[in-house]
Protein backbone atom coordinates (compact mmCIF):
# COMPACT_ATOMS: atom_id res chain seq x y z
CA UNK A 1 0.00 0.00 0.00
CA UNK A 2 1.04 3.57 -0.64
CA UNK A 3 3.11 5.09 2.20
CA UNK A 4 0.99 8.25 2.07
CA UNK A 5 -2.18 6.23 2.73
CA UNK A 6 -0.54 4.35 5.58
CA UNK A 7 0.38 7.66 7.18
CA UNK A 8 -3.15 9.00 6.65
CA UNK A 9 -4.56 5.93 8.39
CA UNK A 10 -2.66 6.89 11.54
CA UNK A 11 -4.59 10.17 11.78
CA UNK A 12 -8.06 9.53 13.34
CA UNK A 13 -9.85 12.13 11.18
CA UNK A 14 -8.20 10.90 7.98
CA UNK A 15 -8.87 7.27 8.94
CA UNK A 16 -12.62 7.95 9.06
CA UNK A 17 -12.48 9.63 5.64
CA UNK A 18 -10.39 6.76 4.20
CA UNK A 19 -12.66 4.04 5.55
CA UNK A 20 -15.75 5.74 4.13
CA UNK A 21 -13.94 6.24 0.83
CA UNK A 22 -12.91 2.57 0.76
CA UNK A 23 -16.52 1.50 1.34
CA UNK A 24 -17.83 3.89 -1.35
CA UNK A 25 -15.30 2.65 -3.91
CA UNK A 26 -15.97 -1.02 -3.16
CA UNK A 27 -19.70 -0.45 -3.64
CA UNK A 28 -19.00 1.47 -6.85
CA UNK A 29 -16.83 -1.34 -8.27
CA UNK A 30 -19.41 -3.99 -7.38
CA UNK A 31 -22.33 -2.04 -8.86
CA UNK A 32 -22.37 -3.07 -12.53
CA UNK A 33 -24.98 -0.41 -13.36
CA UNK A 34 -22.62 2.46 -12.49
CA UNK A 35 -19.60 3.52 -14.53
CA UNK A 36 -18.91 6.91 -12.94
CA UNK A 37 -18.51 8.13 -9.36
CA UNK A 38 -18.42 11.87 -8.72
CA UNK A 39 -17.33 13.45 -5.45
CA UNK A 40 -18.45 16.85 -4.19
CA UNK A 41 -15.95 19.71 -4.03
CA UNK A 42 -13.26 18.86 -1.46
CA UNK A 43 -10.03 20.41 -0.24
CA UNK A 44 -6.77 19.53 -1.98
CA UNK A 45 -5.69 17.08 0.73
CA UNK A 46 -8.94 15.09 0.48
CA UNK A 47 -8.67 15.08 -3.32
CA UNK A 48 -5.14 13.71 -3.02
CA UNK A 49 -6.44 10.90 -0.81
CA UNK A 50 -9.15 10.11 -3.37
CA UNK A 51 -6.58 9.97 -6.19
CA UNK A 52 -4.32 7.65 -4.15
CA UNK A 53 -7.18 5.30 -3.22
CA UNK A 54 -8.48 5.33 -6.80
CA UNK A 55 -5.04 4.28 -8.01
CA UNK A 56 -5.05 1.44 -5.46
CA UNK A 57 -8.36 0.16 -6.92
CA UNK A 58 -7.15 0.75 -10.51
CA UNK A 59 -9.87 3.30 -11.15
CA UNK A 60 -9.38 6.10 -13.63
CA UNK A 61 -9.46 9.44 -11.85
CA UNK A 62 -9.67 13.01 -13.06
CA UNK A 63 -10.80 16.46 -12.00
CA UNK A 64 -13.87 17.91 -13.72
CA UNK A 65 -12.63 20.88 -15.74
CA UNK A 66 -15.77 23.00 -15.45
CA UNK A 67 -16.41 22.26 -11.76
CA UNK A 68 -13.87 23.35 -9.19
CA UNK A 69 -12.37 20.62 -7.02
CA UNK A 70 -14.68 17.81 -8.20
CA UNK A 71 -13.02 14.41 -8.61
CA UNK A 72 -14.55 11.95 -11.09
CA UNK A 73 -13.78 8.23 -10.98
CA UNK A 74 -14.54 5.81 -13.79
CA UNK A 75 -14.16 2.07 -14.01
CA UNK A 76 -11.75 0.41 -16.41
CA UNK A 77 -11.03 -3.23 -17.25
CA UNK A 78 -8.42 -3.46 -14.47
CA UNK A 79 -10.63 -1.96 -11.71
CA UNK A 80 -10.86 -4.37 -8.81
CA UNK A 81 -10.99 -4.66 -5.06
Amino acid sequence: MDAFLLTALSNPRDRIFLLKLDKDMEQFIQDTSRTRLEFPPLNSYQRLIIHKVAAYFNLEHSVESNKKSVVILTKCAESAM
